[in-house]
C-alpha cells in the first residue's frame, strides 16, 4: 500500500497517517498485490485548521416582562416571562428558569403567570464549553381584572389661613383639594378661580387679592367618571397694622332710689362694650372685690349695704381695658312705709 500527500511521491504506508500542517490537504493512495496487479489511485481531500482557545466566557442572558398593565404597573390577568441568551464562543447549550424559588427547570418557551400575587423569575443559561451565567431575576405583580369602573371619585377642600373677627381671611387664604378613587383611581383633579377655566391643580392655592372668592373644584378618575363640581367661598381683607387698642367699657346702675340716693332693695348693673379694631372678646366683672368673673347679663344687687362694681374688657386681639368701677349703696325700705302714699318714709323715694 502507498499514499501521497498533497501530490508528493508515493510512499509505502505501513502506520496511520497523521496531518497537522493548517490548510486543505489531498492525499492519494494505491494497493500493489503480489501478483503485480496496481489498483487504480483513489484519493481524500480534507482541510485542517488551528483549534480555537478555550471557551471560559459564559452566555449573556436577559429576561422580559410582558402583559396588560394597571395604573399602578401591575401585570392584569397574567404575564409573560420571555428568557433571552446568546454565546458568540461554543454557542448556548440550554436555558434554565425557576419561578418563586422553585428548583430550576428548563426554558424552552416563554412563561405565562396567571396567579395574582407577586412573583421572581430566576433564569441562567449554560454554554456548551460548560459555563453557566450568574442569575439573573425579574420581579413583577399579577392582580385580577377589576370590573368596570362607573364611579366617580371623592373629592373635597379645605381652606387655611390665618381670620379676623369676622371670619375674613387676613392676607391670603389657601386652598387644598384632595380626591380619592377606590376604583381605577385618580387621574386628574382641577379647579377654577372665580369663574375662569379649570386648571389642573397640582400643588395647593394661594389667593391673596382682596375681595370675595369662589373657587370650584371637581376630580376625574382612570375610567373617564368625572365627579360633581363643589365649590367654597371665602373673603381676603387686607393685613392692617396690629390692634393695640383695648375696648371703650362702661356701666350703668339701675333702681329705685331713696331721697339720700340709695337704692331701695335692689340695684342692677348693666355693663357695655365696643371695640372698632378686632372686636369685643370678654366682658368681666367684680363685686366688691370678688375675683373677676364673666359677664353675661345685668347683675342685681340686692344685700343691703355700700357696694363697689369693677368691670373691664377684653378684645380678639388680647387687649385688656383698664378696670372701671361703679359705687352705690342699698337700702331696705323702711317698716311700715307705704311708698305709694304722698310721705317720707325712710327708703321711699319723693316720687
Amino acid at each position: 500500500m502507498e499514499y501521497s500527500l498533497d501530490s508528493q511521491p508515493f510512499a509505502v504506508y505501513s502506520k496511520a497517517l497523521t496531518v497537522d500542517q493548517p490548510g486543505a490537504h489531498r492525499v492519494s493512495y494505491r494497493a500493489t498485490d503480489k501478483a503485480g496487479n496496481t489498483s487504480a489511485v483513489a484519493s481524500v481531500t480534507f482541510t485542517v485548521v488551528v483549534p480555537p482557545a478555550k471557551d471560559t466566557t459564559a452566555p449573556q442572558v436577559s429576561a422580559g416582562v410582558s402583559g396588560t398593565k394597571d395604573a399602578d404597573g401591575n401585570y392584569v390577568g397574567s404575564a409573560t416571562v420571555t428568557v433571552s441568551a446568546t454565546d458568540t464562543e461554543s454557542g448556548v447549550d440550554k436555558v434554565e428558569y425557576a419561578l418563586d424559588g422553585a428548583a430550576f427547570a428548563a426554558y424552552t418557551a416563554p412563561v405565562s403567570v396567571n396567579k395574582t400575587g407577586s412573583h421572581t423569575v430566576q433564569y441562567r443559561a449554560t454554554d456548551k464549553a460548560g459555563n453557566t451565567s450568574p442569575v439573573g431575576s425579574v420581579t413583577f405583580k399579577v392582580v385580577a381584572p377589576q370590573q368596570d369602573d362607573t364611579t366617580a371619585p371623592q373629592v373635597s377642600a379645605q381652606l387655611s389661613g390665618s381670620m379676623d373677627w369676622a371670619w375674613n381671611y387676613v392676607g391670603s387664604a389657601t386652598l387644598t383639594i384632595s380626591a380619592t378613587d377606590s376604583g381605577s383611581g385618580v387621574a386628574t383633579v382641577e379647579y377654577s378661580l372665580d369663574g375662569q377655566p379649570f386648571a389642573l391643580y397640582s400643588k395647593p392655592v394661594a389667593v391673596s387679592q382682596p375681595g370675595a372668592h369662589t373657587v370650584s373644584y371637581r376630580a376625574t378618575d382612570k375610567a373617564g367618571n368625572a365627579s360633581d363640581v363643589a365649590s367654597v367661598s371665602f373673603t381676603v381683607v387686607s393685613a392692617e397694622q396690629k390692634d393695640t387698642t383695648p375696648p371703650l367699657v362702661s356701666a350703668q346702675v339701675a333702681g329705685d332710689k331713696d331721697t339720700d340716693g340709695n337704692y331701695v332693695g335692689s340695684a342692677t348693673v348693666t355693663v357695655s362694650a365696643s371695640d372698632g379694631e378686632s372686636g369685643v372678646d370678654t366682658v368681666e366683672y367684680s363685686l366688691d372685690g370678688q375675683p373677676f368673673g364673666l359677664y353675661s347679663a345685668p347683675v342685681a344687687v340686692k344685700q343691703p349695704g355700700a357696694h363697689t362694681v369693677s368691670y373691664r374688657a377684653t378684645d380678639k386681639a388680647g387687649n385688656t381695658s383698664n378696670a372701671g368701677t361703679a359705687t352705690f349703696s342699698v337700702v331696705g325700705a323702711a317698716p311700715g312705709s307705704d311708698c305709694s302714699k304722698p310721705g317720707k318714709g325712710k327708703g321711699c323715694t319723693d316720687d
